[in-house]
């Protein structure tokens, strides 16, 4: 699922997020599931939080599009005019509220 302009919470911190798209890893009928999360255009200072998360490895608590939990920044690339773009997996249990 990928949705544009779109509110979200990053560790404590709301915001906006150009892009954000989430796409289950796990496989079918696992008793755990597992997301990857990727991120573009968010707003300041969550892209800062972000870039901090990267480079520290600790996890962070981020609410979008009805899924909530803990990820890892995972990486980030430069996009258009310097802004990155954050790839996140999920680090425990995250939460699907999803109409």
């Amino acid at each position: 699922m990928t949705v544009h302009n779109v509110d979200i919470n990053f560790d404590g911190t709301d915001g906006k997020a150009g892009t954000a798209e989430i796409v289950e890893t796990s496989p079918p009928q696992a008793r755990v599931r597992t997301f990857e999360l990727n991120l573009a255009g968010l707003s300041e200072p969550i892209s800062s939080l972000a870039l901090a998360a990267l480079d520290s490895g600790r996890a962070v608590n981020v609410h979008v599009l009805g899924v909530y939990g803990s990820w890892t920044v995972a990486g980030a690339t430069d996009q258009e005019r310097g802004a990155p773009s954050f790839h996140l997996k999920s680090r425990g249990p995250i939460i699907v509220a999803i109409p």
